[in-house]
């Protein structure tokens, strides 16, 4: 569950009272999910953050073909039109 993660990666306090920590409070000020936050914040505190900024945009992408299963068809016959002979 979600507090469960908060406290695994270190933003929460795993004493029970379930208080922010320090990264905690910098990853509230962040639009992003707590795991892509962490990272983001410790590519700048490790002077890497052009290669973090990489790995987390991968992340958050969606792939286009991950459909519901009810959806297959129709996604096959769009990966067909895009791909040609290749399919």
């Amino acid at each position: 569950n979600a507090i469960d993660l908060l406290v695994t990666i270190g933003a929460l306090t795993g004493d029970g009272s379930e208080e922010l920590t320090a990264l905690g409070r910098h990853l509230s000020t962040l639009p992003v999910d707590p795991k892509v936050g962490k990272m983001l914040i410790f590519g700048c505190v490790m002077q890497c953050l052009p290669a973090v900024l990489t790995i987390a945009a991968g992340m958050a992408y969606k792939d286009p073909w991950v459909l519901p299963i009810d959806r297959k068809q129709a996604a096959d016959e769009a990966r067909r039109r895009f791909a040609g002979e290749s399919f």
